[in-house]
């Protein structure tokens, strides 16, 4: 098998997992619609209720708002794990120490030559020079690939914190 037909084959796999999420989205979205006009019919309901009988009573102690706000934390939630199984790319993180090959594993992955490459995965035997994310793309036409450089700070807030959250 191809390493193209390798990726296209995951990609494939993964987003077939996808529809549970979606359908958690979409149910999570009706809820949201139908608390809300509960919500709304509780507040009118209020303001037309001239007694204090245990019924109003009850009913004004339902903290809709924290419901709604609950319903929105979930279907944040899995609206992520949606767009992460349904997209076209896959990932694949490499660490290790200097100079054992982890730049020539993603060449070979990416099909890269030392004459294609020309630094878009970084190679040296001097310092360590692939501490730096690299996205190589696979289409019709020329390879290219995006570095992205980080500070510290910014590669846990960007790259880290989101696999925790």
């Amino acid at each position: 098998m191809l390493l193209e037909d390798l990726i296209s084959e995951i990609i494939r796999k993964r987003k077939a997992s996808a529809d549970i999420p979606k359908k958690s989205v979409d149910y999570f979205n009706c809820l949201e619609l139908k608390i809300s006009k509960l919500k709304d019919l509780q507040e009118s309901i209020l303001k037309l209720s001239t007694t204090s009988s245990m019924g109003v009573q009850q009913l004004y102690q339902i903290d809709f708002q924290t419901i709604l706000n609950r319903i929105s934390q979930e279907r944040k939630v899995w609206k992520n794990l949606w767009q992460r199984l349904n997209r076209d790319t896959i990932n694949i993180g490499v660490v290790g120490l200097a100079r054992q090959g982890k730049s020539t594993f993603l060449q070979n992955v990416a099909g890269l030559t030392d004459e294609e490459d020309e630094g878009i995965i970084p190679s040296s035997d001097r310092l360590p020079c692939t501490t730096v994310q690299s996205n190589i793309y696979h289409h019709e036409g020329d390879t290219f690939a995006k570095v992205y450089f980080h500070s510290e700070s910014s590669f846990i807030q960007q790259i880290i914190t989101p696999y925790y959250q």
